[in-house]
């Protein structure tokens, strides 16, 4: 079946466990696939050179700067950004397949559902927990460029606010936890980056706000977000999130206090 004219664009480190769903799922797809690795040392470069792709490596200097590094190297006008963690469900391929082979394309951006994937049953549910993202993209209308200067917003923007994206129905299985140690460790790094911003911006929390920040969040995640599908696992991942929330801003306050004091 005939490639697409569409490049996708991944950044990765150590993900050669997961990373193989990604690029099954667009190698039939799209006519070019980009990996900006940045230091991968668990086969990840082996597997990628083994299926064809000799990924790019750049140093870590933060989730914007890789993607917008990545975004760059694509050589087609439309683009598809995925995470190392996801792939494109088999009806989500079809949609964007029905898509290109319209004569009415226009340059747009279109949101795409980011599905969760419980790591213990490992069941492909499209009633888990989801998100919505612009995902596929025309890069004359949106980027990743409009977050230029955050440390870890690294989602893409219409370049006009008045543009508004499309939506597609099928999903992307999103496998973004492997255990609650991972995701502890990575919530720890990601929330370094958010109260570092948070510091450089000036920003600051309430007392009140810390307060009521861990049941709130946990409300928000399990009945909002519906993690109530993954069972007990989903009260964990709620709490986790809500730690992870809570921590954001404790750091931050600390950041400031050390700052305040004169201590580096």
């Amino acid at each position: 079946m005939k490639k697409l004219p569409i490049s996708a664009f991944i950044i990765c480190c150590n993900e050669k466990d997961r990373i193989y769903h990604t690029i099954n799922s667009l190698v039939d797809l799209v006519c070019e696939i980009i990996v900006v690795d940045s230091g991968s040392t668990d086969g990840t470069i082996e597997y990628l050179k083994s299926v064809g792709i000799t990924p790019v490596f750049k140093k870590w200097e933060g989730y914007v700067s890789q993607k917008i590094y990545a975004e760059n190297l694509c050589s087609n006008d439309w683009v598809l950004n995925l995470d190392a963690d996801e792939a494109l469900s088999e009806k989500l391929i079809e949609e964007i397949r029905h898509i290109f082979n319209t004569d009415t394309l226009k340059p747009n951006g279109y949101k795409i559902k980011k599905v969760f994937v419980d790591p213990l049953k490992n069941k492909l549910n499209s009633f888990n927990p989801y998100l919505h993202f612009i995902l596929l993209y025309h890069k004359s209308v949106a980027s990743y460029q409009a977050c230029h200067g955050s440390l870890y917003k690294d989602s893409v923007k219409m370049l006009d606010a008045n543009n508004k994206p499309q939506q597609l129905k099928n999903p992307i299985w999103h496998r973004s936890k492997v255990s609650l140690h991972q995701m502890l460790a990575k919530m720890n790094d990601y929330t370094e980056l958010q109260a570092t911003e948070m510091v450089q911006k000036n920003r600051h929390f309430s007392a009140i706000r810390s307060l009521i920040e861990i049941p709130f969040t946990i409300f928000k995640y399990f009945i909002l977000r519906r993690y109530f599908m993954l069972g007990r696992a989903g009260f964990h991942d709620s709490v986790c999130w809500a730690f992870g929330r809570f921590i954001k801003q404790a750091k931050t306050w600390e950041k400031h206090q050390k700052q305040k004091n004169g201590d580096q």
